[in-house]
């Protein structure tokens, strides 16, 4: 793999990721699980991920702090990189099922990263139920976003049981267009508009100048607390837990409806809120989300982000499946096309001028007052292998930044696999969450039964 376009500056929406740290409830750890049906070759595997430290710059790469905070950090080669430290096996306890397998990969999320090492770790899982077996591999944000990470990860992936070499191209595009995404957005920028300017393509008429000042005022505005009176508190204590429906389901949906498979899924989202709400008594009509939008392009290097967070208020309460997907899509929509969505990274410029007390501060007011996260990556979309393991699913947990809940899809081999990653003081009874998320997804998904086959929509 060429390894241009790694540069050694951190683009300042990464670098506000890495500095806003210092708070632990907007950590930027990336957790991907995938589920084998046995254990992979040891060798092999170790191999592959040696050829993966050779090939791609980031996974041999330490973050070197600025000097001053007119600089962003940089990107610096490690010299050694500890092989045994960031890739190891270990062997699942005996009599444990699937739940402690999730607990295992939401505390190696919560353990964070030794700085002075590249910011990623492996941890090859065997003995699990069935004799099956699992990759975690942990990932600072910063290093990139959901779609890169699933290109990165295809370096680890062969198409055959016997194959010894990577896949090659780029992830399948059966699911979506969001990546995993912890939210980058903005604030504190009412006065910045000279900097913006200065640093995007300016709009060509005093109207368009007009029209995009107030939607940088919309994207960055401080967010207050969240609208939900259930999902209350912050900690740094994250669950995970999953689910998973045929991605064939969430098309046919999504055909009936005129809407795309995200739409499916952020309606089913909102639903399964609504449910958990009500069932404590409480009714809410909306609730305040962040949606990343990517905006990675074919040839883009695989490091960094490239993706703008949308935030805004969702409906939550339309009882009628149908109508509330072409509800949410109605919104998105409208929210994806916002004008000031280009001018994010020129927003982020002006936060990393600022202290890194004041910068962690002002990203807190604004990522605390979301009540979820959804994000939807495109993996991949055959059957593949690690070192002789097939890969039966792939389980994705974005980080929560100060949300309650972070919902990813992540497809893979027709299947949408959905990780959720809840903060545990906000969400005292998860597994009845997970419960009203369940029936919402049945019934959401049993608008398109009686349809035929269709390719859907895409997001």
């Amino acid at each position: 793999m060429n390894a241009a376009g790694f540069t050694a500056s951190m683009s300042a929406s990464d670098s506000v990721m890495w500095t806003i740290e210092r708070d632990p409830e907007l950590r930027s750890t990336v957790i991907a699980v995938s589920m084998l049906d046995r254990p992979p070759d040891g060798m092999r595997l170790r191999s592959r991920v040696e050829q993966a430290i050779r090939d791609i710059p980031r996974m041999r790469q330490v973050v070197d702090p600025a000097g001053g905070r007119s600089m962003t950090p940089r990107w610096a080669d490690a010299g050694y990189v500890n092989l045994d430290y960031h890739f190891r096996t270990v062997a699942a306890p005996q009599h444990r099922d699937g739940r402690w397998l999730l607990d295992f990969a939401a505390a190696l999320a919560e353990s964070g990263f030794d700085k002075s090492r590249p910011l990623w770790e492996m941890v090859s899982v065997e003995g699990l139920e069935s004799g099956g077996a699992a990759l975690i591999v942990k990932v600072h944000h910063s290093v990139t976003d959901g779609v890169g990470g699933v290109q990165l990860l295809m370096m680890l992936l062969d198409s055959s049981r016997r194959s010894a070499r990577p896949l090659s191209g780029p992830a399948g595009e059966e699911s979506g267009s969001q990546p995993v995404s912890r939210p980058l957005p903005v604030r504190a920028l009412a006065a910045a508009g000279g900097v913006v300017a200065g640093a995007a393509r300016l709009p060509e008429t005093a109207g368009s100048a007009i029209r995009t000042a107030v939607s940088i005022g919309r994207l960055v505005a401080p967010a207050g607390g969240r609208r939900s009176s259930v999902l209350v508190g912050h900690s740094a204590d994250w669950h995970f837990d999953v689910c998973e429906r045929p991605l064939d389901d969430l098309k046919r949906a999504g055909a009936v409806a005129e809407g795309s498979i995200n739409d499916v899924f952020l309606a089913a989202l909102a639903g399964g809120l609504n449910r958990y709400h009500l069932a404590y008594g409480h009714k809410v009509e909306e609730l305040r989300l962040t949606l990343p939008v990517s905006l990675r392009k074919a040839g883009d290097p695989l490091g960094g982000n490239k993706f703008v967070p949308v935030r805004f208020s969702l409906p939550i309460s339309e009882p009628d499946p149908i109508a509330r997907i072409r509800q949410v899509q109605a919104v998105s929509k409208r929210w994806r096309s916002e004008p000031a969505l280009p001018f994010t990274e020129a927003v982020a410029v002006v936060l990393n001028i600022l202290p890194a007390p004041l910068t962690t501060a002002v990203m807190g007011s604004l990522l605390k007052g979301v009540d979820f996260v959804a994000t939807n990556v495109p993996g991949v979309p055959f059957r593949c292998y690690i070192a002789g393991a097939e890969v039966t699913r792939q389980f994705a947990f974005a980080p929560l930044s100060g949300a309650a809940i972070n919902a990813a899809l992540l497809s893979h081999a027709g299947v949408a696999c959905i990780g959720l990653n809840m903060d545990r003081q906000a969400v005292t009874d998860p597994d009845f969450l997970m419960a009203c998320m369940s029936e919402e997804l049945d019934e959401v998904t049993a608008v398109g039964a009686a349809s035929g086959p269709t390719d859907g929509r895409e997001p």
